[in-house]
């Protein structure tokens, strides 16, 4: 769900635009606290971000973080 709806929104904007390292931060954390926190508000963090953004095959999540993808997503126009 979080790769279908969360990190798919901003896709658009990171194809035609640089986002700066703080708005990358923030939606990586938004993501991390969808993820753990829910609704209560209250959770820990069991994995670490490395592991979830590690891809499926690999035993991850398969979590895009939000500067790699704006890379790669900038790096098509080149």
């Amino acid at each position: 769900m979080v790769n279908a709806v969360i990190t798919s929104l901003p896709s658009y904007n990171m194809q035609i635009q640089w986002f700066p390292q703080y708005v990358c931060h923030t939606l990586d954390k938004t993501v991390r606290n969808f993820i753990w926190k829910g609704l209560n508000n209250t959770g820990m963090h069991m994995v670490s971000v490395k592991k979830m953004a590690q891809p499926r095959k690999m035993g991850g999540l398969g979590i895009r973080t939000a500067y790699f993808q704006n890379v790669a997503l900038l790096g098509k126009l080149v």
